[in-house]
């Protein structure tokens, strides 16, 4: 933090940044959001199931299949945004900007092998709920 910054939350205001730096919502694509969406609905649809069976819900294997996906689902978004939000290195050196990368490669590369760890797994159990539907 530059000591001429007040810290009263962790959002640096606009008017603080320095030209070219990172912001999360530069980053986010249309398709990103209809994601968002899809998958936030998709929670609410099994909400819904799941206030209407009750208990009952977690009797069928399908249905725990489909808590899996969500789960994964959200596993996939959250690790997306700390993907996102840890692609310093690669900025970095897009903006060929001398400074200690290396730090942040570590902490971009876990961060990105996360999200396709949980991307993949995804897929696969998205894979098994096709099948159902066939």
């Amino acid at each position: 933090v530059v000591p001429q910054l007040g810290t009263t939350s962790l959002v640096i205001p606009e008017k603080d940044r320095q030209p070219g730096e990172h912001q999360f919502w530069n980053e986010v694509r249309w398709q990103d959001v209809i994601y968002i969406i899809m998958v936030v609905a998709y929670v609410m649809w099994e909400f819904v199931e799941l206030g209407q069976r009750g208990v009952k819900y977690f009797q069928s294997g399908w249905n725990l299949l489909t808590v899996l996906t969500l789960s994964l689902h959200v596993c996939t978004l959250g690790s997306r945004y700390v993907y996102m939000n840890e692609s310093y290195f690669t900025k970095g050196l897009r903006e060929e900007q001398d400074s200690n990368l290396t730090a942040n490669f570590s902490k971009q590369s876990r961060a990105f092998n996360n999200f396709i760890f949980f991307a993949a797994l995804n897929v696969v159990f998205v894979w098994f709920q096709l099948v159902h539907y066939l």
